[in-house]
């Protein structure tokens, strides 16, 4: 199952970096859009309802989206982006 997931995140990232604006760059930001948006399925797909349960499980079990160190936001940093993107992950749903 943990394999069908991670191929699932592979193409919800790939999807999403084709389809979202390039953004301004912010030095703060760990991680891009697509990168919010492919832990905002992972998260749906896991069941998991509450972002620190999910943040823990994740750091341990989920690979990154792209190449290189896995890198996960804070829970406050989770909201805040997950907020910012609320209008475009409830046009995609």
């Amino acid at each position: 199952m943990l394999a069908d997931l991670e191929l699932l995140l592979i193409a919800v990232f790939c999807a999403a970096d084709d389809l979202l604006p390039k953004a301004s760059n912010n030095a703060k930001r760990i991680m891009t859009d697509a990168e919010v948006i492919t832990l905002c399925v992972a998260q749906a797909s896991m069941g998991n309802t509450t972002d620190p349960r999910f943040l823990a499980v994740a750091r341990k079990r989920l690979r990154a989206p792209v190449p290189g160190p896995p890198r996960l936001p804070d829970r406050a940093g989770l909201d805040k982006r997950r907020e910012a993107l609320s209008d475009t992950i409830e046009a995609w749903h």
